[in-house]
């Protein structure tokens, strides 16, 4: 195992060791140069700030509610008025996503779901679950006939895979100056095609086998993110456990499948969290059913419902998710304490709380270096080690400098992708409910955000006005911020918008939110 490491150092590590002081750590233990206290940009001042939240409005989209209620397609119980989803890059390209979908029952929209992703290690695997997971979930809650007819649709010659699956209908997205921006929205957000061809496919298998045996109401987050990691993570064999009990090298250029698909392998090396949720307003077995809130996490996305206190407009945040990591959550290393004996607490969640002492999140999908056997991750180091030499110059990414596996690797796997489940039914006095990345939470607490949105402007977006709160209060520029700051700056949010992707990551995260304004209709 430790024979390729002097061969993957050739990537980025050629500085020091991963966890020099003169370096810090991404999500997933790679090294970035620590940020100095007195950096100087040469853009400084390309973002004025009196033009912040004129910029900041280029960068959301928005969905209108009162388009489908308009056309009848919308049942009188919808809770939502309109949805604001942004993103502002801080990696070049960004590795965060989102998305967003409706599902009909009886020619009604009656049920919204929607996600944010944040990516690591690239943008592949978060890609491609964005582009999918949506469709995985809707194909567990439409009726059989409506499964069959979608089944009979990606099953039938010719199917065009740059179109997306569509059990979920994609809502209409339009910008800041109204324009629809849908058809952008979606071309963007193609997987490759080798990965798109195979995701269809597994996706027919699934909704194949729901047909003759649907999925247990309770059991429908669990089964559905699961499996969808498992297809992610098996090189395009179908599942993990596949890959780990073939006797032949996947690797290997005698290997059946020896056309290895390079961008499969990416999706199975980068890795991802997310935030789920699902708005049903529904009516069930002819009763009234309530509008009822599901909501997923797997990593260190997080959900905030927010309410009205009272007639005064204060709003008052709930969570909804608790961040899995290993540096606040003790509840994570009890649990990899219990399914990992044989190992140490402080060999589990290390480095700073990270997982094996490089990985920040304790759930996730994708990250195979922390599920495949020890034999598979020293079969796609070698191959790693071979595929730089050849024609390809493949390199070994966001793993170089890494040894083969981590350490210790006695027991894999040791990270999941199962989600907790929180589930709850919405009140009048429900007003935003915000779905963001750790970009955003990191420096912008529930408590401030909830002031924030209580003393919202008619005419601001919210999702708007929280990313430059975000920004005007983020830790790292020396004078112009410190952590745990209150009030806003304006100059910090300027320089830190100056920054081009990539520069930009060395102080902040990448920002991605969806924010849902809701209009609880009244019992």
């Amino acid at each position: 195992m430790l024979g390729c490491r002097s061969r993957l150092k050739s990537g980025r590590m050629q500085n020091g060791d991963m966890r020099s002081e003169n370096l810090r750590q991404s999500s997933c233990g790679n090294s970035v140069p620590a940020p100095r206290l007195r950096f100087r940009s040469p853009f400084h001042g390309s973002v004025k700030a009196e033009n912040l939240d004129t910029f900041l409005d280029t960068k959301t989209l928005h969905v209108n509610f009162a388009d489908y209620v308009a056309q009848d397609r919308i049942s009188v119980k919808c809770p939502i008025r309109k949805v604001h989803a942004s993103q502002l890059a801080a990696n070049n390209p960004i590795e965060d996503r989102w998305n967003c979908g409706f599902i009909q029952t009886n020619d009604k929209i009656s049920k919204f779901v929607f996600s944010v992703i944040d990516g690591h290690s690239g943008s592949s695997c978060s890609h491609a679950l964005a582009w999918i997971v949506l469709e995985y979930i809707a194909a567990t809650l439409v009726e059989l006939e409506d499964l069959a007819t979608a089944i009979n649709r990606l099953e039938g010659p010719p199917f065009d895979c740059e179109l997306p699956p569509r059990i979920v209908e994609q809502p209409t997205l339009y910008n800041n100056k109204g324009k629809n921006v849908t058809k952008r929205f979606l071309t963007n957000r193609l997987p490759p095609p080798d990965v798109r061809q195979f995701l269809i496919d597994r996706l027919v298998i699934f909704m194949q086998e729901l047909t003759l045996s649907p999925l247990p109401e309770k059991l429908i987050w669990e089964e559905v993110l699961m499996r969808l990691d498992s297809e992610l993570c098996s090189l395009g064999l179908g599942s993990v456990s596949t890959l780990s009990e073939a006797t032949e090298n996947p690797f290997s250029s005698t290997a059946a499948a020896a056309a290895l698909s390079v961008d499969l392998l990416h999706v199975a090396q980068s890795g991802a969290v997310g935030v789920f949720g699902l708005l049903d307003w529904s009516t069930k077995d002819g009763n009234d059913g309530g509008v009822e809130l599901q909501i997923a996490n797997v990593g260190d996305c997080s959900a905030v419902l927010f309410s009205a206190v009272d007639d005064s407009g204060e709003l008052k945040p709930k969570r909804l998710t608790t961040p899995h990591n290993g540096s606040t959550n003790m509840d994570e290393l009890r649990r990899l304490m219990l399914e990992h004996p044989d190992d140490k607490g402080e060999d589990l969640i290390r480095n700073g709380g990270r997982l094996l002492g490089e990985l920040a999140p304790t759930r996730a999908f994708g990250d195979v270096r922390y599920k495949w056997t020890m034999e598979r991750l020293q079969q796609m180091a070698d191959y790693l080690v071979a595929a730089a030499d050849s024609a390809e110059k493949m390199t070994a990414g966001s793993w170089a400098g890494l040894e083969a596996s981590p350490t210790p690797y006695t027991s894999p796997p040791y990270l999941t992708a199962k989600p907790e489940v929180t589930t709850c039914t919405l009140k009048p006095s429900d007003r935003y409910l915000v779905l963001a990345t750790d970009g955003l939470w990191d420096t912008l607490s529930p408590e401030m955000a909830a002031s924030l949105l209580s003393r919202l402007h008619p005419d601001q977006c919210p999702a708007t006005r929280l990313i430059r709160a975000a920004l005007s209060l983020a830790p790292g520029l020396g004078s112009l911020s410190h952590r745990g700051a209150t009030k806003e700056d304006s100059r910090l949010a300027s320089l830190l918008l100056s920054l081009p992707a990539g520069v930009a990551r060395l102080y902040r995260d990448d920002i991605t939110l969806v924010v849902l304004e809701l209009n609880t209709p009244s019992a």
